[in-house]
C-alpha cells in the first residue's frame, strides 16, 4: 500500500472543486471554478474571481490510529528460519483551510451551496496514493466553517470570502522491509498452575508455560519473531 500526503490530498481537493463546483457567467453558462494551492506565510494573490484556494497549515501524528505492533510480518520462510518484516504504517492528520472567493454575493452563495451539498461535517475524500491505489480518507469539518468574510484589496475593491477548515486522516507507508530470524525450536521446561477467583466468583485455573529457545540459532545481532501457531501465545518468554 502506498502513502497519502499533502501532494495527494492537494490533487484530490483541486479535482473535487474543478469537477463539482461552478459559477454562472453572464449567459448563465456553468464555468468550472479554478482552484490552486497557496503557500503558507505568503500574501494571498488572487488574479481572477470567482476561485478557490487551498491552504495546508498543519500536520499532526495520530497515535490512536497507529498499529500496536512496531513491525508487520509480510512473508515467512519456515524451512530456512527467515522472515521479511515491514515497519508499521504511520498515521497522521493533515489540516486544511479552503477559501472560496468572489466579487458578487450571488456567486459566493452558489459556490458555497454546491460545496455544502458535496461535503457535510463528516466526509470521505477519494485520493490516489503514491502507488496509484484508490484510497478513501476521512475528512472532518471544523466548527464555525463557512463564515463569510470581507477582504478589501489595495484598490479598495471589496471581495467576498468564505472559509472552510478540515482535518483529513492519512497514512504513510514507507514499505521499508528487513530480513529477520525466526525462532522455530521451542521447548516447554516448566509449567506453573494457579487457581484464581474471578470477579464473578468463578474459579479459573491459569497455566503459564515457560519456554526456552534453541541457543544454537540465537544471535543478539539479529531481530527475532516467533513462528506462533497457537493463537493464545502472546510472545512473552520466560527463560529458566
Amino acid at each position: 500500500m502506498g502513502s497519502v500526503w499533502f501532494k495527494q490530498v492537494d490533487k484530490a481537493l483541486i479535482e473535487s472543486v474543478n469537477q463539482n463546483i461552478y459559477y454562472l457567467d453572464s449567459e448563465d453558462n456553468q464555468i468550472s471554478l479554478p482552484c490552486f494551492v497557496r503557500l503558507p506565510d505568503t500574501e494571498i494573490k488572487v488574479e481572477s474571481f470567482p476561485c478557490a484556494t487551498l491552504y495546508p497549515f498543519l500536520v499532526k501524528a495520530d497515535p490512536q490510529r497507529m498499529l500496536e505492533r512496531s513491525k508487520v510480518v509480510v512473508s515467512k520462510d519456515i524451512e530456512n528460519g527467515i522472515a521479511q518484516v515491514e515497519k508499521r504504517i504511520k498515521a497522521y492528520n493533515l489540516f486544511y483551510q479552503i477559501d472560496f472567493w468572489a466579487k458578487y454575493y450571488e456567486d459566493i452563495q452558489l459556490i458555497t451551496m454546491l460545496w455544502a451539498n458535496l461535503y457535510s461535517k463528516f466526509n470521505t475524500l477519494s485520493v490516489i496514493d503514491t502507488d496509484d491505489n484508490n484510497r478513501i480518507c476521512h475528512m472532518i469539518e471544523f466548527p464555525n466553517s463557512g463564515e463569510v468574510m470581507d477582504t478589501v484589496r489595495q484598490d479598495n475593491e471589496r471581495i467576498l470570502r468564505r472559509t472552510f477548515s478540515y482535518m483529513i486522516k492519512v497514512e504513510v507507508d514507507e514499505n521499508i522491509s528487513e530480513e529477520v530470524k525466526i525462532v522455530t525450536n521451542r521447548e516447554v521446561v516448566n509449567t506453573i498452575s494457579q487457581n484464581i477467583i474471578t470477579s464473578d466468583g468463578d474459579s479459573l485455573e491459569v497455566i503459564k508455560l515457560v519456554w526456552i529457545f534453541d541457543p544454537t540459532i540465537f544471535n543478539p545481532s539479529y531481530s527475532y519473531i516467533w513462528d506462533d501457531t497457537e493463537p493464545w501465545f502472546d510472545s512473552r518468554v520466560w527463560k529458566e
